[in-house]
């Protein structure tokens, strides 16, 4: 299998030695993976295999990392958002996401500050979880936190991948 994001083992793929190192864009609506971004200014680089990008839009700002993950892993998403605002369509589809087995959800570290869903602002959240196999898929998420100015929610926990 011919892996966009290189080997596993620290070396490219074939594929990866033509893909551009850095992009810029400016548009009025975006759509990426059925998600719709209105108002979009964009830069995206790749440095040693790294993903970097820094976004602004109507529904969000910040700056977002992605790593692949070693062995064929999900990889890793390292994120730090000024703001987040997911309407309707988008905690629909985050709610089919929840459903699946956590087979390739790459590990989180995520700090968004200003945190709106569905119109309702939330206050800052917080997401610590990686995906691990010992001995068999894990899905653990050591820190989930939302915090406002009159409260505070905290929660850990884990999830086993179960057979069928």
């Amino acid at each position: 299998m011919l892996s966009v994001f290189g080997t596993g083992d620290g070396a490219p793929s074939a594929v990866e030695a033509y893909l551009p190192t850095q992009i810029g864009l400016e548009v009025r609506t975006l759509a990426v993976a059925g998600q719709r971004l209105s108002g979009v200014t964009a830069g995206l680089s790749r440095q040693e295999g790294q993903w970097l990008a820094t976004i602004d839009a109507d529904q969000l700002s910040g700056h977002i990392e992605y790593g692949p993950g070693g062995g064929g892993g999900p990889g890793r998403v390292h994120a730090r958002l000024a703001r987040l605002a997911l309407e309707r369509s988008e905690t629909d589809e985050v709610t089919q996401l929840l459903d699946r087995q956590p087979v390739n959800i790459p590990a989180l570290d995520i700090v968004i500050d200003e945190f709106v869903l569905r119109g309702r602002p939330l206050g800052k959240l917080e997401v610590q979880a990686v995906n691990r196999l010992v001995p068999e898929r894990e899905w653990q998420l050591s820190r989930l936190a939302l915090t406002v100015p009159e409260a505070q929610f905290s929660a850990s926990g884990r999830w086993v991948a179960t057979s069928a």
